[in-house]
């Protein structure tokens, strides 16, 4: 999902921003399919990292998740790997 600085738009959070607001900029069909996964309990955030600079400055940041098609799924993978000391990648 991505979350452009200066609040334009958030797609990993709420999914509104002043980008959003004023019709210039909304969230693709994988953003929201992945909000809806993230509400379920579906899904384990694996981290954020910059997607894009400018003069050396982050403008957009995007956030790297795994998600299952079952709680106990999730759960075995994320309780599996911390016990195996197993991280589940880079958030890229």
């Amino acid at each position: 999902c991505t979350r452009n600085c200066v609040d334009f738009r958030d797609c990993c959070g709420s999914g509104n921003g002043w980008g959003v607001s004023l019709h210039l900029s909304s969230c693709d069909a994988q953003e929201i399919e992945l909000r809806t996964l993230r509400d379920k309990n579906l899904c384990i955030q694996v981290g954020t990292y910059c997607a894009e600079k400018l003069l050396g400055v982050c403008i957009r940041k995007k956030t790297g998740f795994c998600c299952y098609g079952t709680k106990i799924a999730r759960l075995i993978q994320q309780q599996g790997r911390a016990q195996l000391g197993l991280g589940f990648g880079s958030p890229e």
